[in-house]
Order: structure tokens, then C-alpha cells, then sequence
């Protein structure tokens, strides 16, 4: 009795790690955390920088300086980049992620010159 039962735990155990590795695994979301702002190094959402929830209370979000070039946002708020040169100018405004998804945008090397990211509610918006 003891030789069946010892195999058919073993087999539960490993049947049970592979079911919990799985499910770690998976992230409908994509790239970044569902209910997260994530910003990224190069143009397509590689060279991850921030992959965390952000809301408004939350104030000034720092990234490492003109290096972002592209956001995903999957949060109910609009994110805003700052450029800190000289005086704080607010030059990009990514809407909140709508209902079925996310809200992406690439930015470019041209225009990477974000220092911080800041969240605000919908009807406020971002500082023009």
C-alpha cells in the first residue's frame, strides 16, 4: 500500500507546483501590471523603469532623467511627464487606460526628456 500512495503524492505535489507556476506566469495585462503605470528605456516597451500603481495623492514620481521612451498606462488617471530643465514643464499627457485594456505611447528620442510623472484625475488633467 505504502509504494502507491508515496508515487500518487508525489505526482500531486508536482502536478501542483506546475499549476502554481503557470498561474504566475500569466499576465493579461502584457508588459506592464494591470492597474499599474509603467514606463520603458527604448520605443517598444523594453528596458522597464517603473512597472507601479500611481495615483494623484502619490505626488511626483521620479525616472531616471530623458530616458523614457514609451509609457503604458493601466490606470483610471491621466499620467503626466515633467521635464524639469530649466522650469518644470508638463510635455506629455497619457490618457487613462480604457475598459478593455491599456493606453500606450511611444515617445521617441527626439522628445525623451522627462525627469518625473505625476498622476491627476480625469476631469483635472495634466498642468499645461
Amino acid at each position: 500500500m505504502r509504494r502507491i500512495l508515496l508515487p500518487v503524492a508525489t505526482l500531486a505535489v508536482a502536478a501542483g507546483a506546475i499549476g502554481f507556476a503557470g498561474a504566475g506566469t500569466a499576465n493579461a495585462s502584457g508588459p506592464c501590471g494591470a492597474g499599474h503605470f509603467c514606463a520603458y528605456r527604448a520605443n517598444d516597451y523594453v528596458g522597464e523603469l517603473i512597472d507601479r500603481p500611481i495615483h494623484p495623492s502619490d505626488g511626483d514620481v521620479n525616472v531616471l532623467d530623458n530616458a523614457t521612451n514609451s509609457v503604458i498606462n493601466h490606470t483610471p488617471y491621466d499620467i503626466c511627464g515633467v521635464d524639469g530643465a530649466g522650469f518644470d514643464q508638463t510635455i506629455l499627457s497619457v490618457p487613462p487606460a480604457p475598459a478593455s485594456g491599456s493606453h500606450r505611447t511611444q515617445i521617441g528620442s527626439l522628445f525623451n526628456k522627462i525627469d518625473w510623472f505625476y498622476a491627476r484625475d480625469v476631469a483635472r488633467g495634466c498642468d499645461t
